[in-house]
């Protein structure tokens, strides 16, 4: 066909044993692939494991084209889209999600705005307003002032929140400290610390370390360890070695020298 403004199309992945349909507004020569990014990602992977057919030409403006997909999209089964309960059922022969050409989800329900915009019922006045930092429309909505950059683009500052600053006491020290966190009970770190090992008292925030099993008790073969990594030492250090003399004083002694 010489004269026509779009076609509709089908795909064929034979490695994944998988059909795309699609429409598209334009001619075959456009390289145009498809609009499902699941099947373009495959497609980039191994381009060669693609066929390609047209269904069918299309003489007419973009609901003509709309239409005619539609009737084809209706051929497929629902239980060949890709969803998630056919995939289970492992009866997918499709890439596409849903059956509508006009877009939507794959339930069937198309694009609707629910929430109206941020500047619904203001006046251009008050929007000024707003972006020069000067007017705020609800407690939560921080206005955005602009300034300008070196580049010349007009960028949004949020203004900063001053922090509350609080006076407290210590309950280790007792000592008074200024802060702006609210969980902080301690002036220090040190304080915070005693408060476990030496107190022992039940403030929420802190948990009791444990302490380690050989805390206060004696090792009679601390000296003995000492003396055998002093000889492992002395092996592996070169060019000197350390020596014990007479009377019981270490001293290094240099070989070389």
């Amino acid at each position: 066909m010489n004269i026509y403004t779009g076609y509709i199309y089908l795909w064929y992945d034979t490695k994944a044993k998988f059909f795309y349909l699609g429409g598209h507004q334009g001619k075959v020569e456009d390289s145009y692939i498809c609009s499902s990014k699941m099947m373009l990602r495959a497609y980039k992977r191994r381009p060669d494991t693609f066929k390609f057919r047209v269904l069918e030409y299309i003489n007419g403006d973009t609901k003509t084209l709309r239409a005619a997909e539609q009737r084809w999209l209706n051929m497929i089964k629902d239980t060949e889209l890709y969803w998630t309960p056919n995939i289970h059922n492992n009866t997918v022969r499709y890439y596409n999600q849903k059956k509508l050409s006009r877009g939507g989800s794959c339930k069937g329900h198309t694009k609707n705005r629910t929430k109206p915009g941020w500047n619904k019922g203001y006046t251009k006045s008050e929007i000024e307003l707003r972006n020069l930092g000067l007017l705020s429309f609800i407690p939560l909505d921080y206005p955005k002032a602009k300034r300008k950059s070196k580049s010349g683009t007009v960028k949004m500052d949020r203004p900063k929140i001053p922090k509350v600053i609080v006076t407290k006491e210590c309950p280790i020290c007792g000592k008074e400290f200024d802060t702006y966190k609210e969980k902080q009970k301690t002036c220090s770190r040190a304080c915070s610390g005693k408060i476990a090992w030496l107190t022992g008292t039940a403030i929420p925030g802190f948990k009791k370390g444990k302490q380690a099993w050989n805390k206060g008790l004696p090792n009679p073969t601390a000296a003995d360890n000492g003396r055998k990594s002093r000889e492992k030492q002395s092996k592996t250090v070169t060019g000197r070695t350390l020596a014990t003399a007479s009377d019981g004083k270490r001293y290094w002694v240099y070989p070389d020298k």
